[in-house]
């Protein structure tokens, strides 16, 4: 496995890059002129700035910066392909790109929102993926990655494991269940709790925030959701459990149903237990 840094923060060229080669690097005999630079650098003309965030120099600045350091990403995953070749076993490989999260910016990192959990996740295995082809409709999740993997490899999969091989969507065929998926996010990387749960399916994303009145902050497990079946978008049921650190144990929570292109349908700010949105 291969792993890259690039595009996690500090983005290439920035001043936090400059500051953390200083402060950190420097330390273990890196500096800055050591780091190779991306094969292309992009300017604040050459970006589209996401519909999430405000198109203003400073972020338009930023988000050239991100796309230089995605452009070294690109590089190194390059690098890591031409070694394949060069050991003879491109062809009896299967080669996977995922990503764990969004890019690093408000509403696409450390949360539930569509701009976090869409992710790539693209595949390369000679002689059986076919080369260019592309699945939209069909959700898949970190969590399957090991059953394919042990699926492709011929190998069963480990009783209770969670998630489930997608072999079948990479052969080209239709998979029952691949209508919708659920996200979690517990705390950020500084231990800060901001627990979010999400139902997406390929219209719809219905969010729960257990901080949205900004106080109601506990563990990741003070608040706690179930959504149960049917999964139509016309009828959610959320259930959110007392929490002992809102003022009288009882937790405020708030609901929010977005489309897939990000569009608020419906948020809701309730006490108590259990509601249906309709």
């Amino acid at each position: 496995m291969a792993n890259s840094h690039d595009p996690h923060r500090p983005f290439y060229g920035s001043l936090q890059e400059r500051q953390v080669c200083e402060r950190v690097w420097s330390k273990h005999g890196v500096h800055l002129e050591d780091i190779p630079a991306p094969s292309r650098i992009y300017d604040s003309h050459d970006v589209q700035v996401p519909g999430f965030l405000p198109d203003i120099p400073g972020v338009r600045k930023e988000v050239a910066q991100y796309y230089c350091s995605v452009r070294r990403c690109d590089d190194t995953v390059g690098r890591v392909l031409s070694a394949l070749h060069e050991s003879g076993q491109e062809e009896n490989t299967v080669v996977m790109f995922l990503s764990d999260n969004g890019m690093s910016f408000p509403f696409a990192k450390t949360n539930c929102y569509l701009n976090s959990t869409h992710t790539p996740w693209i595949v390369r295995w000679p002689g059986r993926v076919k080369p260019g082809a592309v699945n939209t409709r069909d959700f898949i999740e970190g969590i399957d990655f090991m059953p394919t993997i042990l699926d492709a490899a011929g190998l069963p999969t480990t009783p209770g494991m969670d998630g489930k091989s997608f072999l079948p969507l990479l052969d080209g065929q239709e998979q029952p269940g691949r209508d919708h998926v659920f996200t979690v996010f517990h705390k950020t990387a500084g231990r800060k709790s901001y627990p979010m749960r999400c139902l997406r399916e390929r219209r719809l994303g219905y969010i729960y925030n257990a901080w949205a009145d900004g106080k109601t902050v506990g563990s990741s497990l003070d608040h706690a959701m179930w959504f149960h079946r049917p999964f139509r978008a016309d009828q959610w049921l959320l259930y959110a459990q007392e929490s002992p650190v809102a003022a009288g144990g009882r937790g405020l929570a708030r609901g929010e149903l977005y489309t897939r292109s990000g569009e608020l349908v419906v948020s809701v700010m309730q006490e108590g237990l259990v509601r249906t949105i309709s």
